[in-house]
């Protein structure tokens, strides 16, 4: 079946699907697979993103009056980013299996030839537009919907087209993840450092990087830190869906579903995992594997040589070289030489220090608080995401204030009691702006950073000034 035939085979489908929107999306009842859903707010999502979708086509009209080049590009670029979404959340409100494989196909369809047009139309500044980027969440569900669902080999064999092939967004996991399934999906010899992504990439490549035996007991630790590795991209455990309330965490561990297909992995120690996608992977089992990728040898995935990143490489900070600047930023990521030579690859080296830029080569290196004064999803999440680094015990967030500029701060005070427990300080820095900024580090080094942020030219604040601790 080619493109043009599959997108003709579910025009139908969306025919209907567009024509009972106008009354209302309609919920899946009972089969809602997002643990903390809600089916209301599914509803309403994907029911404006259908009349987006009637707008973006109306738009790109050929005989639509007026209608410039420019934006024509725009509007296609806006669908590059709806479609992976809409076929995400389809696939958390319950949508059934036929529906996601025709709305997965109709997507790759779509995304491939608006794609192709932005970059080949859309001059220097559009030349670089994949539908897929290898850092983003999206770009594994879109991935583990469609490459374990449709069952046109010719089409899942052009899913490489869509991957960034761009230095800055490409990521090893998706790439391999990706050739398991399409072999003509090119992997690179290397990668660009990416702060957000690590903690959930890294972990999985040396799984697949292990000997065979060794992988399913690897993907079964994996997921038991799972929701905690998901806290910087929504989820909390008292999440709260109800309108006006917390926005919908429809994500799941999609990319596990990809690394047990492709390498036809074990799966029975987590399969009831609530955001272990296991229906992806019983169709593909059932349906795919033996038949569509029968030219895959078992156990063989992407076919080449994972290079697996290394642990993290901590040296010891009493011994350590590094001086000014790269001392302090070295501290602050507790000896992890990666992050603090990723942060400094950020800061252009002016003297005295740029704290702006100090402070966003910190968030983007991960290695410290920044968040907004009131945006206390972030501070939790940040707070998790630095206990994880250092290997600390899951911390236990107060019971109140619910939101917040109040809970920001009960959050920071109770953190920074529960870090000194634990051998670390939390060290506030005071740029007297409007946002939360601050660092972690091992106790017995505390007194160092606050002579070398003197000499730097760094504010720092105790917590006891900074989050009015009695």
């Amino acid at each position: 079946m080619n493109i043009s035939s599959v997108t003709a085979s579910i025009a139908a489908l969306f025919r209907q699907r567009e024509d009972t929107a106008e009354a209302g999306f309609p919920e899946y009842p009972g089969t809602m697979r997002d643990p903390q859903g809600n089916a209301q707010r599914y509803g309403e999502y994907l029911h404006l993103l259908l009349e987006r979708r009637r707008t973006l086509a109306a738009d790109l009209r050929p005989h639509k009056v007026g209608h410039k080049p420019e934006s024509r590009l725009r509007t296609l670029n806006m669908r590059l980013y709806d479609d992976p979404h809409y076929l995400v959340y389809l696939h958390a409100a319950g949508a059934g299996i036929a529906e996601l494989e025709a709305e997965a196909a109709r997507c790759m369809a779509s995304l491939d030839e608006d794609s192709r047009y932005v970059r080949e139309h859309g001059g220097e500044e559009w030349r670089g537009v994949h539908a897929l980027a290898g850092h983003d969440r999206v770009a594994f569900g879109f991935a583990a919907i469609a490459l374990l669902l449709v069952a046109d080999g010719g089409l899942v064999k052009t899913f490489h087209r869509l991957v960034s092939p761009q230095y800055d967004s490409r990521n090893q996991l998706l790439d391999v993840l990706v050739k398991a399934f399409d072999p003509a999906q090119p992997v690179g010899a290397t990668y660009a450092w990416h702060g957000a992504s690590r903690p959930w990439t890294e972990p999985l490549l040396r799984a697949l990087a292990l000997p065979a035996q060794e992988r399913p007991a690897a993907l079964a630790a994996y997921m038991e830190k799972w929701t905690r590795l998901m806290r910087p991209h929504g989820w909390k455990p008292d999440l709260d869906t109800a309108a006006g309330k917390d926005p919908l965490f429809s994500d799941f561990a999609f990319e596990v579903a990809l690394a047990v297909c492709g390498w036809d992995i074990d799966d029975s120690a987590f399969a009831g995992h609530p955001y272990y996608p296991r229906e992806l992977v019983r169709h593909y089992r059932s349906t795919l594997r033996h038949g569509r990728d029968a030219w895959r040898a078992a156990g063989a995935g992407a076919g080449v040589a994972i290079h697996a990143p290394p642990l993290p490489v901590r040296s010891s900070l009493a011994a350590s070289g590094r001086t000014g600047l790269a001392r302090w930023i070295e501290l602050a990521s507790d000896g992890d030489q990666q992050a603090t030579d990723a942060a400094l690859a950020m800061i252009e080296g002016a003297d005295p220090v740029d704290l702006h830029e100090l402070v966003e080569a910190l968030e983007e290196a991960r290695l410290g608080i920044a968040a907004d004064l009131k945006d206390d999803d972030s501070v939790a999440a940040q707070i998790h995401m630095l206990g994880e680094a250092r290997a600390l015990d899951d911390f236990t967030e107060p019971d109140g204030p619910p939101a917040g500029i109040d809970r920001c701060m009960a959050l920071l005070c109770t953190w920074n009691d529960w870090l000194a427990e634990r051998a670390y300080r939390l060290v506030p820095i005071d740029l007297g702006d409007d946002a939360w900024h601050a660092v972690v580090v091992r106790r017995e080094c505390l007194e160092e950073l606050r002579n070398l942020s003197g000499s730097l030219g760094i504010p720092l604040a105790r917590p006891a000034e900074l989050y009015h601790l009695e």
